[in-house]
């Protein structure tokens, strides 16, 4: 499928990547199933210290998905 002007892109990062700021491209769920944060959420501080938290008894699998910094439309 090709990109259009109307996509954001998405990338996954590793949990130590996550930076303020950065918009969910995904919802965040642990091993689990248990909802972190929804999709679309922007991050703040408190979510890192959330993520970490939760990560340290029921691991976050396949990374964080959010939109590439700088190709929001």
């Amino acid at each position: 499928k090709e990109a259009t002007s109307q996509e954001r892109v998405e990338i996954r990062l590793a949990l130590g990547q996550l930076k303020e700021g950065m918009v969910l491209s995904r919802d965040l769920y642990t091993s689990r199933g248990i909802l972190l944060i929804p999709k679309e959420e922007v991050i703040r501080p408190a979510h890192i210290d959330k993520i970490l938290n939760y990560h340290r008894i029921d691991p976050i699998v396949g990374g964080v998905w959010v939109y590439k910094p700088g190709a929001e439309v």
